[in-house]
């Protein structure tokens, strides 16, 4: 502001600003020529000297000088885009805030101070040819700077939260990835112990009914080879009682048939009487099987005494009368009985 320009100085022009622009803007598009473009009179001799003189080189350079000035204070303001309080975590909103305010204040004093230093080199700028005296207080920037660090901190601790965040984050994806993956292993073992299960369930309910039907059937089979041994020793009983057949025994076989024994070994070369006495007595036995009624029940016998002899005829007319007919009542036992001879 102390600079001054060294030239030879127009008064007029020098106290009047205004007017020393405007003709000084006039020079340059009269330079050459020799009638004013404004009343279209001849320009006086030597005027164009004279204002060369007054605006010299160093007038110029001082002006250049201080446009640069200008532009480097310009420059120097501070313009800042800070994030929205919104974006910050919800604790250090209140922080934030609080800072923010008092930064702000602080720019915007920084920069009302930088825009009255480009007002007074504007100032300059039309006072080339005097010397300036400017009194102002010059802006303590301490605060502004240790209010933008503690916003920096604040900004800082958001985004260190945040990286943390991210890495817990990731670490409780993985470990939610694991836990899922495992549960997914665990159904597939369940379900496949389950199908197992089912598998076995069927398996075992298919050999219950498998032995619940073999027993059934060992039941069957003890029933009627009980039956049958009952038969079988009903038969002996006629064999031995009625006929005096007591050499010859029915015995049951484990495949559930009779075999005819003579002394213990299997019995060949039966008479025909004694074939004759073995089926009579089977048929007197089957006779009293539970099933039947005898009252109900007609009896036909054919021919019972062919080929025996007399004492076998006698012991077969007796088995007859005491098993179908009842000498206190004179009565049938069965409904009918209707007996076929050769023999009178």
């Amino acid at each position: 502001m102390g600079t001054t320009v060294k030239a030879k100085v127009i008064e007029r022009l020098k106290s009047n600003p205004p007017i020393g622009a405007w003709v000084k803007t006039g020079k340059n598009l009269h330079e050459g020529k020799d009638i004013c473009e404004f009343c279209g009179n001849p320009l006086p001799s030597g005027l164009l000297s004279q204002l060369n003189d007054h605006f010299s080189d160093d007038y110029e350079n001082l002006i250049n000088d201080i446009r640069k000035q200008q532009s480097s204070v310009e420059s120097q303001k501070i313009v800042i885009t800070l994030p929205d309080t919104a974006n910050l975590y919800s604790d250090l909103q209140k922080e934030y805030t609080e800072i923010k305010e008092r930064l702000l204040v602080e720019i915007q004093a920084a920069n009302e101070q930088l825009e009255n230093f480009i007002k007074h080199l504007e100032t300059k700028k039309e006072k080339v040819f005097d010397e300036l005296l400017i009194f102002e207080v010059i802006h303590d920037c301490s605060n502004l700077i240790g209010e933008n660090k503690l916003l920096n901190n604040v900004i800082r601790a958001h985004n260190l939260r945040t990286q943390e965040f991210e890495k817990e984050k990731t670490a409780a994806l993985n470990q939610l990835l694991k836990h899922y993956a495992s549960l997914f292993v665990q159904k597939e073992k369940l379900s496949t112990s389950k199908k197992r299960i089912a598998e076995l369930e069927t398996t075992i309910g298919s050999a219950v009914e498998n032995v619940r039907n073999a027993d059934k059937k060992v039941k069957e089979i003890e029933t009627k080879l009980s039956e049958t041994v009952k038969g079988a020793e009903t038969i002996n009983k006629h064999l031995g009682q009625y006929f005096g057949k007591g050499d010859i025994v029915v015995k049951v076989t484990p495949d559930n048939k009779f075999q005819l024994l003579r002394g213990g070994k299997i019995a060949k070369n039966l008479s025909e009487g004694e074939k004759t006495t073995i089926a009579f007595a089977y048929f007197c036995t089957k006779v009293d099987e539970k099933n039947n009624v005898l009252a109900d029940t007609v009896i036909y016998i054919d021919d019972p005494i062919s080929s025996l002899d007399a004492n076998h005829l006698f012991n077969t007319y007796s088995f007859i009368r005491n098993k179908f007919y009842d000498d206190a009542s004179r009565m049938l036992k069965c409904k009918q009985l209707f007996i076929s001879t050769h023999n009178y």
